[in-house]
């Protein structure tokens, strides 16, 4: 199977997971942060983007029975990102159902960078791993100016640990 995603737009895929009907993968399109749900034969199912006018990233994701969480970055403010950044880059983490439908979005930051690298599936939500800048915001008490972090979400968004 030899696939591109939209010919010549730049673009690249920095995650994917098998599924008991063929793949999803994860990246971004330009500025935009994509995930994408193929078929066992490598045909698109359908193809999601997560934009604002700035840029977005999807890094990683875990998939569930029922569909899949994606964590990334985000510069934007606007578009699929009303109210979600907080600073120069913003943690991410949204839930899609199996169809490609978002389910809920969160985000984590202060006023410098925070970006989520990984995310895990817990019994009773999400953990995801990342680094960051900022001593302020959702910070606050954390830590100094460039730390690894760890963060427990619950299955609706919510965070439970820090």
């Amino acid at each position: 199977m030899e696939k591109t995603l939209e010919g010549n737009i730049d673009g690249e895929y920095v995650g994917i997971k098998a599924t008991s009907d063929g793949y999803i993968a994860t990246g971004h399109i330009q500025n935009d942060a994509v995930i994408v749900k193929y078929d066992i034969s490598g045909n698109m199912v359908w193809k999601k983007t997560f934009a604002g006018t700035k840029e977005e990233v999807f890094t990683g994701l875990i998939t569930s029975t029922d569909g899949y969480v994606v964590v990334g970055v985000t510069q934007s403010s606007d578009g699929d990102l009303m109210e979600l950044n907080k600073g120069i880059f913003t943690g991410l983490i949204v839930k899609y159902d199996l169809n490609g439908n978002i389910v809920w979005k969160s985000s984590f930051g202060g006023s410098g960078v925070e970006i989520f690298d990984c995310i895990t599936e817990a019994s009773d939500g999400y953990v995801v791993v990342g680094v960051t800048t900022s001593i302020d915001g959702d910070l606050v008490g954390i830590g100094s100016t460039k730390n690894a972090l760890m963060l427990k979400y619950d299955l609706n968004g919510n965070i439970k640990v820090k």
